[in-house]
């Protein structure tokens, strides 16, 4: 199964705060905080894990 990832996102703040953050930056579609970071953890070792089969090949 090939694996694409055309583009990444990413987005470092330098200072203050805002006040309220962006829409985007609360998840998507209304997930937490946690939700959004296991996502990331889940996506992160289905791409290690393709990895690994790609260098045994």
């Amino acid at each position: 199964m090939p694996l694409e990832i055309s583009e990444i996102g990413v987005r470092i703040v330098i200072g203050e705060a805002p006040s309220a953050p962006p829409a985007r930056a609360q998840g998507a579609a209304g997930m937490t905080p946690a939700q959004v970071e296991e996502t990331i953890r889940a996506a992160m070792r289905d791409v290690l894990a393709t990895l690994r089969m790609q260098e045994e090949r």
